[in-house]
């Protein structure tokens, strides 16, 4: 059984949207920078992969990202950002007890792989640029 879903429209856009909820709920101001430190909800480790993926797609588009924009790097600054924001959380109490740093990063790197081959699918339109567009 493979550890991906299938890159079908309905099911990318449901995890899209929720993945921007996360981030929106996880990273602090209107620009989103910074962990946000005041909320109280205990996460998951889907919820922080989600949010760090997002975190990674806005770095990326907005050029705050350094080095190549390739799969990789942004796969990697997905992974950095799912470990940056587990670390928070779990000091501040807030990560479920199931949750580890490693699955975090994990759904990180998932999810920002599928959002990567998402916008390889449009790279007409502009490819991750593009996709961030349609949800920061």
């Amino acid at each position: 059984m493979s550890c991906f879903l299938p890159l079908d429209s309905k099911n990318t856009l449901t995890r899209a949207v929720d993945a921007v909820k996360k981030h929106q709920k996880n990273f602090k101001d209107a620009n989103n920078n910074g962990i946000n430190d005041d909320d109280e909800e205990v996460e998951n480790d889907k919820s922080l992969g989600a949010a760090a993926a997002m975190q990674a797609l806005k770095m990326f588009s907005s050029g705050q990202a350094q080095g190549k924009q390739s799969q990789g790097a942004f796969m990697a600054q997905a992974m950095a950002e799912a470990a940056k924001l587990f670390d928070n959380k779990a000091a501040q109490g807030k990560v479920a007890p199931e949750a580890s740093k490693q699955s975090a990063t994990q759904q990180a790197a998932e999810m920002a792989l599928k959002m990567y081959l998402q916008s390889q699918g449009s790279k007409q339109g502009g490819g991750l640029m593009s996709l961030a567009s349609k949800f920061l």
